[in-house]
């Protein structure tokens, strides 16, 4: 049925090329929709909003702006510094992007009210160096505290440094990676600051994604047409004719146009995910047209007329081009079914897209043939297939000493299995993003400096009493190095100091009268001295009682807008002991911070989140895959050792590659995840040309057989590898890992196609003949 279907297909092209490709134009105009699609280039749109821990975080982000922290570390001569920052300040705020700019607290309104700030046992001391005067335990006690609250809550400076932190006015996650709001932050940072010679860093993710961009961008306009020249050379070796070769392109680029377009339409939005997929489809999607037109070459080398040479390579390689489209685009469709929008975007994309790629080459190259032949375009003689003949002979040498080869074979596969326990994921972002991130060392050197980090962990409460409970309960965590709320401004006790000083009040007036007048009748300068030593307490208690108890709704700006929310809610901010971007430990002071507070967030959960390993559902979508690949091989080749035998080469070659790179070190990571549907694809795809070659020429030789469709494995294995060898160089460890994945695991899929399956073909005795075939010759 399918060899037919095939079949009136390809007479259609043939018939009616002209017809055929004009009636491209649909899918074609379809895919113009593409260029109305609302486009959601952020992280964001890669994030599961459904997660609890995703959804509490942006919840956050969006009402208190924790998303959009931006720390700035400003460097240079001391004597510069509080002159920049005054500069910069302004000139930051007034920028649309910026939500506000924070710097050091309001140590002066803080001192003011003091009496009311700091801890009862030191307010009783105060209270009695201003009625008794000398009391030198209640002295020191209150020395010690304010030195350690100036401490903990001073001026974020040291010697050469200051911090501003700054707050965008939209989570960086939000926002699409080419968007210009941290850059002019970062030109309005180095325009204010270069008069002063003082320098300006940065932390946090509007940094990091920026910089990770910027990095990425410029290597890959160097590295994208190094590698696609290196793909049309190697292309160039089996097909020379311009014409032919942007006619593979047409289909290609059509499937990717109506496949953007579908999703579009479907979902709503494009996302980064559909950006990449293309590298899939003109992976695979290359690999098809090459197998098809190493195929069309060999049946006119033969003699055979230009009509029966098309309709052989159609319903010949078509079929199995056909299987290998089911099995991989299947797998991807039912990856779509994962609720992980990564997954999600990357199954529905890699699936319509290389179904319609099936589809456009097949339809589209036997009309584009047609019309060639009709025209009379020269085809010139490919050059001679790399590594062919020495391919061709260990296919021999495999059949016909299958248990030497296979031998070999299961001491591999035992020592890849061994490498099982070394295997690593990687949870560390710092590792998976550009070597050239800045902000990362910048982080560190806050860290370092100021006990500050760009990710801090944030609960909002209501009551004051719930404010110093959380903080107190941070602050005994080791966990958390550093924790800021204005829970300290309000203590419990404030109504009990309130009445105390009403009662005392008087008192306090006739002692600092009393003490005015020694002072005057003094003529002394050190006794005049002892005599303002004791007024000092005094005054500042009557100043403190004056001005009353600091309210939420009288606070300074600086601490209203950093530590006040939008309904004077009470914000507590956890700076971690170890911060970083490691998800591992993001779960770890997930656990430790939600104990205290079962709301508490920060974007290192969403780093958890979005690159950690609990995704449970992982384990169905790749049974249900490999189920699926499974039935689709036994409805095509319908024995049960031609479907083994196909699935040998993917088998042995993918687990093979796991055990080398599990013995070498290699870390798996998310953007790995482009890669490893590349190599299982293309890894499926060899086994299945080759069983199909088996049934369609049971009689000839493995070593013919080989020769034959090894050409097009060859090839679609080099120009995969090619096109990806300069992703090498790219600096960016995540897209580094999808090259030594692909340039690890093809070429093993390649030798197991051409050792392994045929040891196994010779010692199972396959007929590649399908039954009724056989039967037929044994009548005979």
């Amino acid at each position: 049925m399918i060899t037919k279907l095939l079949t009136s297909v390809c007479r259609l092209a043939l018939a009616r090329p002209w017809l055929v490709l004009a009636a491209m134009v649909v899918p074609a105009v379809f895919s113009l929709y593409t260029l109305v699609v609302p486009l959601d280039f952020s992280f964001a749109g890669l994030m599961n909003r459904q997660h609890p821990e995703v959804a509490r975080y942006f919840e956050a982000s969006d009402r208190y702006g924790l998303g959009g922290l931006l720390p700035m570390l400003l460097e240079g001569p001391e004597e510069r510094l509080d002159a920049a920052v005054s500069d910069l300040r302004p000139a930051l705020a007034s920028l649309d992007v910026v939500e506000s700019v924070a710097g050091d607290l309001p140590l002066e309104w803080i001192t003011e009210r003091a009496p009311w700030i700091v801890s009862p046992r030191a307010f009783d001391a105060w209270v009695e160096l201003a009625r008794n005067g000398e009391e030198p335990e209640a002295a020191a006690l209150l020395e010690a505290e304010l030195a350690d609250f100036e401490a903990h809550h001073g001026p974020q400076r040291v010697d050469g440094s200051r911090l501003l932190l700054v707050v965008m006015q939209e989570d960086s996650f939000e926002l699409a990676l080419d968007a210009d709001h941290f850059p002019r932050v970062r030109e309005v940072a180095q325009r204010t600051l270069e008069p002063h010679g003082v320098t300006a860093s940065f932390a946090g993710m509007p940094a990091i994604i920026t910089q990770e961009q910027e990095a990425t961008i410029d290597r890959m306009r160097l590295l994208g047409p190094i590698s696609l020249l290196a793909v049309l050379l190697l292309l160039r070796r089996i097909e020379r004719r311009v014409v032919i070769l942007v006619g593979i392109a047409v289909p290609m680029l059509l499937s990717v146009g109506v496949t953007l377009a579908a999703i579009g339409l479907w979902d709503g939005t494009l996302t980064i995910m559909e950006s990449v997929f293309g590298v899939m489809i003109f992976g695979l999607g290359a690999d098809f047209a090459i197998h098809l037109l190493l195929r069309m070459r060999e049946e006119r080398a033969r003699g055979r007329d230009f009509r029966a040479c098309v309709e052989r390579t159609i319903a010949g390689t078509g079929r199995g081009i056909l299987s290998g489209a089911a099995t991989t685009g299947g797998a991807f469709l039912i990856v779509a079914f994962a609720p992980d929008p990564v997954f999600y975007r990357l199954g529905l994309a890699g699936g319509i897209g290389l179904l319609l790629c099936f589809a456009f080459l097949i339809v589209m190259l036997p009309a584009e043939w047609a019309i060639l032949e009709r025209r009379q375009v020269a085809d010139r003689a490919p050059a001679r297939a790399l590594l062919l003949p020495m391919l061709t002979t260990l296919a021999r040498i495999a059949y016909h000493r299958p248990l030497a080869i296979l031998g070999i074979t299961a001491l591999f596969m035992a020592w890849s299995a061994a490498g099982l326990p070394h295997s690593r994921y990687e949870t560390n972002l710092e590792r998976v993003f550009s070597r050239e991130i800045r902000a990362v060392a910048t982080a560190a050197k806050i860290h370092e400096r100021f006990g500050l980090d760009p990710g801090p962990w944030l609960v909002a409460v209501s009551e004051a009493d719930e404010a110093r409970r959380v903080t107190r309960e941070f602050d005994r965590d080791p966990l958390f190095e550093r924790t800021e709320s204005v829970a300290f401004l309000f203590p419990e006790d404030v109504l009990q100091r309130s009445e105390r000083l009403a009662a005392i009040g008087h008192s306090l007036e006739e002692r600092r009268r009393k003490l005015e007048g020694m002072r005057a009748l003094l003529a002394d300068a050190g006794d005049r001295e002892r005599i303002d030593d004791a007024i000092a307490p005094l005054l500042a208690l009557q100043h403190a009682a004056r001005l009353g108890p600091p309210k939420v709704g009288n606070l300074p700006p600086t601490l209203s807008e950093r530590f006040i929310g939008p309904d004077g809610e009470f914000l507590i901010l956890a700076f971690a002991s170890e911060p970083g971007l490691d998800s591992a430990a993001a779960a770890v002071e997930r656990r430790a911070a939600q104990a205290i507070h079962p709301d508490a967030t920060s974007i290192s959960a969403v780093f958890e989140a979005l690159i950690g390993t609990d995704r449970p559902w992982l384990g169905k979508i790749n049974l249900a895959v490999a189920l699926f690949v499974l039935l689709v091989l036994i409805a095509d080749l319908r024995r049960p050792k031609l479907v083994f035998l196909a699935l040998i080469p993917v088998l042995t070659g993918s687990f093979a590659a796991l055990g080398i790179l599990n013995w070498s070190g290699f870390a798996f990571n998310t953007v790995t995840l482009v890669g490893i549907p590349l190599l299982l694809g293309l890894g499926v795809d060899d086994g299945i040309h080759i069983v199909h070659r088996l049934m369609e020429e049971p009689d000839r030789p493995i070593e013919g057989v080989i020769a034959s469709v090894g050409r097009g494995i060859v090839m679609t294995t080099a120009t995969t590898c090619a096109s990806v060898a300069a992703l090498l160089f790219s600096r960016h460890p995540g897209i580094e890992s999808i090259a030594i994945l692909l340039l690890v695991g093809l070429p093993l899929c390649l030798l197991a196609s051409v050792a392994v399956l045929p040891a196994f073909a010779s010692l199972l005795r396959v007929s590649a003949s399908p039954p009724h075939v056989a039967a037929g010759r044994n009548e005979a």
